[in-house]
């Protein structure tokens, strides 16, 4: 469905044809500068990244492994098992759990930016020569008065989106970011901030608090991106989290990335682990995952595994601890771990 401000834009331009076959001076000037400050936000087609579909993962032929029942040398046999999740191993998953967390870090982006769709499709209210200011607009979802202003302040665009109960209220900043363009329109580098806790005091259904920050860079053929989200929780639980996410990918279709939050796998449910996954993938397809916990009740035990597979989504190698290694490490990839740190 059209926008009311495409619809308004298509109209205007009309006009133009029209008073223009009058002899009238018009210019389309204003409305082609909407689109320049408008190029300054971040959109989820410009950040989405790019995976083999996860769905062909599960599709192909499974490969199991059994618990090879033999303890390390510390005899932390149960360490191992509980750690790996199972005695019935199934480095499989690895596989389809690289491709679910790009698939479901792409829709928590894609969230994020949901609020910049809304009021995007809405004319500008205020136009100066170095800003524009839309709203302010009511939201049903946010119960809240939405406003956003980009300011152009070279060589960067700087924009903040702001919730309020009134409309002539300030309000408080919801997210804000900047954004350098590159050498072409389709490149640049931004990065921009949402606060869950300024959502959840507007919104009180959304439990979710702390803030997420996302760094992208779209210069060159691909698309490097992080996300680091701080102080995390829930309400009702006074515990919060950090996660970190990492994406590096080509033109071609291959890349790499990285994720990284605790989470409880062994022992004491209030004790939480540090849960780490590397994957990287060719453009055929072929790839490679390594999992990592340790921390909490693992204590200094790194419980890790790792998942090979062909362009044909078959896997080739795998390795879990408390299992038997699987097939042949010599039709890996070269790890991904530590890519992020450098």
């Amino acid at each position: 469905m059209e926008s009311a401000y495409l619809s308004f834009y298509r109209k205007a331009l009309v006009t133009s044809m029209v008073l223009a076959g009058c002899g009238a001076p018009f210019t389309n000037a204003p409305f082609e500068d909407d689109a320049r400050f408008l190029s300054a936000l971040p959109d989820r087609e410009t950040l989405e990244v790019g995976a083999p579909d996860a769905q062909a993962a599960r599709e192909s032929v499974p490969s199991k492994c059994r618990a090879s029942g033999n303890a390390d040398s510390s005899g932390e046999q149960g360490a191992r098992s509980d750690a790996s999740g199972s005695d019935d191993c199934d480095p499989d998953t690895l596989r389809v759990m690289t491709y679910d967390t790009v698939t479901q870090m792409n829709a928590y982006v894609a969230d994020l930016l949901e609020v910049l769709d809304a009021i995007r499709s809405h004319p500008p209210t205020t136009r100066t020569e170095d800003s524009r200011i839309w709203g302010p607009v009511w939201s049903d979802s946010l119960s809240a008065w939405m406003r956003l202003e980009v300011v152009w302040v070279e060589p960067v665009f700087q924009y903040a989106l702001s919730l309020s109960l009134e409309a002539e209220d300030a309000g408080d900043p919801l997210l804000y970011g900047r954004y350098q363009p590159g050498s072409t329109a389709d490149e640049g580098q931004g990065s921009f901030t949402f606060d869950f806790t300024t959502r959840s005091t507007y919104h009180p259904d959304t439990i979710r608090t702390g803030t997420m920050d996302v760094i992208y860079d779209t210069r060159g053929e691909g698309l490097e991106l992080e996300v680091e989200g701080h102080a995390l929780g829930q309400e009702g639980n006074s515990t919060t989290i950090d996660e970190s996410y990492a994406y590096s990918g080509q033109g071609d279709g291959s890349g790499s990335f990285y994720f990284s939050k605790p989470v409880d796998v062994y022992g004491d449910e209030a004790v939480l682990e540090q849960a780490s996954i590397w994957g990287i993938w060719q453009a055929d397809g072929q790839g490679r995952s390594d999992l990592e916990f340790q921390g909490g009740d693992l204590g200094a035990y790194q419980a890790t595994a790792t998942e090979c597979w062909s362009a044909a989504q078959t896997p080739t190698w795998s390795s879990m601890a408390g299992c038997d290694p699987v097939g042949s490490s010599d039709t890996c990839l070269a790890s991904a771990k530590g890519w992020n740190e450098l």
